[in-house]
């Protein structure tokens, strides 16, 4: 299969991967704030930022594997890539188990501290089975970095909706029997160890017959460090938030800022889709071409993923009341303001993170380091400063100012100068465009709202299908230059061919 085919259907598996794990993700918490009392609904919302953890205490070796193997594979380096994959495996083991004694007693203390006595018995069972997932699913990590970055991005994508799939059907059929916390719960296992065992089923690098690979070992830890504590700031930034909300309100309060912020993340994920699937052909092009084989590719990403994210926020927040209360009950109360907020920061957040990853695809990592932990400082101090006065607006402001005021702006320019993309390019290319289409989405919106009377889910799916059309065609002629357009033209032909 050509690079070009395999980039294609890595970005469909990807999208397919993603709608997945997002019905699944709906499903699941409108599920538990309806069926489980306020203070379990808290905790297994809580389990999810804290799943989304995981990534952390893999130190960034799967990460560093991936790109390593995309550009060994692009350097025609066999042997390097299957010593790289052994020296992975080797310290993921010792860091996953490391890892789990540490952090065990540790998640026990927080979550007996924020729940009645009364509820201790179901939960503590519940929290052991959480963290037995936890461990399953870092050990996975260096089986599906391996395909990732042999460029088998449809297949590793492939897995992982396999392994949700394989959890929403035991827990349609559980459900049938019982509604409780643990049940909930043993999803994340049965997600955790079916994809562990289809990872390392399908790995394309089966091999121990290297032994000397203690220099291999040193060159992830010394790079996958780095990204570590890339994440580590990224955490203190987005994944802290809940459970700080938790410590200073109460574990209900969760339940008013995880689901927008859930929506949130999620939908950032989602405008990263397509570029998230060519990182190891980012990486190969790289190695094989240089820095400016990346520009043009770069500016195209950062349209699409700016545009479509502000499509769906501007959707999201004008009918965000309705959407939530088909989504989570009519109980639940929207915080608008939060919405707002939190919104404003993830356009903000996807336009740095989609030109910081084009350089950190090329191996050049260090320069986001003190800004993502600049970031990360100040949203704690501002949590611990707006948490008791504002409620979980506070939360949404802390997130807000501390990107804002660091790696928002910081970030983008160093990106714009490795990529040697002038100021006024960006400006004049991307910018100015795009704030054009923003003027003329909401006021499409505005007038839809004005006009047609909607309070059903129907209408919303068709209004949205047509906002989507509409948006795409937004694209393609203000946005895109007339460059752009015919390479955006060249691969979709070549692909279908």
């Amino acid at each position: 299969m050509s690079d070009i085919k395999k980039a294609l259907s890595g970005i469909f598996a990807n999208y397919i991967n993603l709608l997945t794990a997002m019905l699944f993700g709906f499903l699941i918490s409108g599920l538990v704030v309806r069926e489980l009392n306020a203070s379990f609904a808290g905790v297994f919302l809580l389990f999810i930022g804290f799943n989304g953890m995981l990534g952390l205490c893999d130190f960034g070796i799967s990460q560093t594997l991936s790109r390593e193997t995309s550009l060994a594979e692009g350097g025609g380096k066999e042997i390097r890539k299957k010593m790289l994959f052994s020296a992975a495996k080797s310290l993921n083991r010792r860091l996953s188990v490391g890892c789990f004694v540490i952090s065990a007693p540790l998640v026990f203390w927080y979550f007996m501290g924020i729940t009645s006595p009364l509820d201790h018995p179901e939960l503590k069972i519940s929290i052991l089975i959480f963290l037995v997932s936890a461990l399953l699913r870092l050990l996975a990590n260096p089986y599906l970095a391996s395909i990732y970055g042999s460029k088998n991005v449809k297949q590793e994508r492939n897995l992982r909706s396999v392994s949700t799939i394989m959890s929403f059907l035991f827990l349609i059929v559980a459900l049938c029997f019982v509604k409780t916390l643990l049940i909930f719960t043993l999803t994340f296992l049965v997600q955790s160890a079916s994809l562990f065992l289809l990872a390392f089923w399908k790995a394309q690098v089966k091999t121990n017959a290297y032994t000397k690979i203690r220099k291999h070992r040193q060159y992830l830890l010394g790079q996958g460090g780095r990204l570590f504590m890339i994440y580590l700031g990224g955490y203190f930034i987005f994944q802290i938030n809940a459970p700080i909300v938790a410590h200073y309100l109460t574990a209900t309060a969760a339940v008013s800022f995880m689901p927008p912020f859930q929506a949130i993340t999620i939908l950032m994920t989602l405008a990263m889709l397509g570029q998230s699937s060519l990182f190891p052909f980012i990486s190969s092009i790289f190695a094989k071409q240089g820095i400016k084989a990346l520009q043009q590719p770069t500016l195209i990403f950062l349209k699409f993923n700016v545009l479509a994210l502000v499509c769906i926020l501007f959707y999201l927040n004008f009918f965000g009341d309705l959407i939530f209360a088909i989504w989570l009950g009519p109980q639940y109360h929207l915080n608008h303001l939060l919405l707002l907020l939190l919104s404003i920061m993830i356009v903000l957040q996807i336009q740095q993170d989609t030109l910081a990853s084009v350089v950190m695809s090329c191996g050049y990592i260090k320069f986001a380091l003190i800004p993502v932990w600049a970031g990360g400082a100040l949203n704690i101090l501002f949590l611990i400063f707006l948490l008791p006065r504002y409620g979980v607006v506070g939360a949404g402001w802390a997130v807000f100012l501390g990107q804002l005021l660091t790696s928002n702006w910081y970030v983008v320019l160093i990106s714009l100068k490795f990529l040697k993309i002038t100021l006024r390019q960006f400006v004049f290319e991307y910018a100015a465009p795009i704030i054009l289409c923003c003027i003329i989405l909401f006021s499409f919106l505005e007038m839809s709202k004005k006009f047609l009377y909607i309070t059903h889910i129907p209408p919303i799916i068709l209004l949205g299908g047509v906002f989507g059309a509409f948006s795409f065609v937004l694209f393609w002629y203000i946005l895109l230059t007339p460059g752009e357009r015919e390479i955006m033209r060249l691969l979709i032909t070549r692909g279908f061919k």
